[in-house]
């Protein structure tokens, strides 16, 4: 079990990384700096955010069937242990910048979560696991 959940959890700081690539691909597209402090800033992040869940929901809704994941249970386990990763590592970003308030103020933050979280709960309906 100890081995399940560590696995889940390297797995998710591979989804983290990728997921922070897309960040950064989108973050071109705004080519301007984004200053937390104003509004415009905070809804950059916010969309920039939501955003980055549109390959996040891909990735993980594919992961199990990457993965060869057997069971509900294995599924549900990944998907929180995935979510829980990303909700670390937002919030140690948080803290670190100081701009945990203006993150978890966005809306984009939690369809981001959303995304990494039912990707794999979608899949294994789809698939209709036992």
């Amino acid at each position: 079990m100890l081995n399940k959940i560590l696995k889940n959890i390297i797995i998710g700081v591979v989804l983290l990384m990728i997921i922070t690539g897309f960040q950064f691909l989108i973050s071109l597209l705004f080519q301007e700096d984004v200053n937390p402090d104003t509004e415009r800033g905070a809804y950059l992040i916010s969309l920039l955010l939501g955003l980055s869940a549109i390959p996040a929901f891909i990735l993980s809704f594919f992961t199990p069937l990457i993965l060869k994941m057997k069971t509900r249970d294995d599924i549900m386990i990944g998907a929180s242990l995935w979510t829980l990763v990303f909700v670390i590592s937002y919030v140690i970003t948080g803290i670190n910048n100081h701009t945990f308030n203006v993150i978890f103020q966005t809306i984009g933050l939690y369809w981001l979560f959303f995304a990494v979280f039912f990707g794999p709960v979608i899949f294994m309906n789809i698939k209709k696991y036992d």
